[in-house]
Parts: structure tokens; C-alpha cells; sequence
């Protein structure tokens, strides 16, 4: 303040910014069996989805995200979260045998027959290894969340031939 009058100073910085791009590569002999997807929607670790397509080349780029949150360079990833599952991507009728045998496989072995829940340890044989039902590093939640998305997909292959 001088002399009553208040002068206020602003330092404006702008917020540095950054791109992600995403590339999907098929390894499939340039399409040759003609099971390739018209489309694929892909997920940046924002939120943000995009839809790759051959007329795309397959790649995307989302511009002007944030650089940092809190100070810290933030690390921008992205996956195939809505990638249908393999049977539904190809239609190979292979992929689909191989979700049945682990479905087997899976409730023959890792579900306790006496109490509602899933053993989280096999041994190489396939026998109970220890009667915990998770652990330090897997929960045994893994198995059933995974036939749940494997299921969530097959119910999308079933509305889209019907």
C-alpha cells in the first residue's frame, strides 16, 4: 500500500502440458484370416476413450492433458479396457474351448466346497496348497473377478447374435 492505494501483483504461470499417443500393433500376417475388428476403443488412463480403426492407422493422440498433478509428472497409460475377449475379437471358435476348459477348470479346483469362497493357492497337481483364501499379493477375489469379465463378454457376443 502507498498512499492508500493497493496495487495487487499476479504471477500467472500456465500449466504445462502434454500429448499421449497410442499405437495398437497387430501381429496377425497383415489381417490374412480376415479376423481383425473393424474398430477397437481404447482408454487413456484419464478416462478419456478413443476409437482406433484402420482409417486411423490404428493410432490416436489426446493433446493438451495436464503434465503434473501435485507437483508430480503424471504417467499417462493406456489399455484395451473395453477390448472384447478373444473369442469375441476373432470369432475363433478356439478361444471360446479355452474359456470352457479354465471355467472347468477353475470351479473344480479353487472353489471350497464346504464354505462359500475361493481357495487363492494351487499347487502344480491342481490340489489345495494352502487353505488361505488370499494373501499378501492375490486376493481371492482375481478368479471370480475374471470369469465375471469373461461372462460380462460372452453375454455381449450373445446380444450381438441375437
Amino acid at each position: 500500500t502507498v498512499n492508500g492505494t493497493v496495487t495487487t501483483l499476479t504471477n500467472h504461470y500456465p500449466a504445462e502440458t502434454t500429448e499421449a499417443t497410442v499405437v495398437k500393433a497387430w501381429d496377425d500376417s497383415n489381417n490374412q484370416d480376415g479376423k481383425r475388428p473393424d474398430s477397437l476403443i481404447v482408454t487413456l488412463s484419464n478416462g478419456t476413450e478413443v476409437t482406433l480403426t484402420a482409417e486411423n492407422d490404428w493410432t490416436a493422440t489426446i493433446e493438451n492433458l495436464p503434465k503434473y498433478a501435485n507437483g508430480k509428472e503424471i504417467a499417462y497409460t493406456w489399455t484395451e479396457g473395453k477390448m472384447p475377449e478373444g473369442y469375441e475379437l476373432t470369432g475363433n471358435a478356439e478361444c471360446l474351448a479355452w474359456f470352457e476348459r479354465i471355467h472347468d477348470y477353475v470351479w473344480s479346483h479353487f472353489m471350497d466346497p464346504e464354505h462359500p469362497e475361493w481357495f487363492g493357492y494351487l499347487n502344480r497337481q491342481g490340489e489345495v496348497l494352502l487353505t488361505l483364501k488370499g494373501g499378501k499379493w492375490k486376493g481371492c477375489f482375481h478368479v471370480p473377478r475374471g470369469l465375471m469379465q469373461v461372462y460380462q463378454s460372452l453375454e455381449r457376443i450373445a446380444e450381438k447374435h441375437d
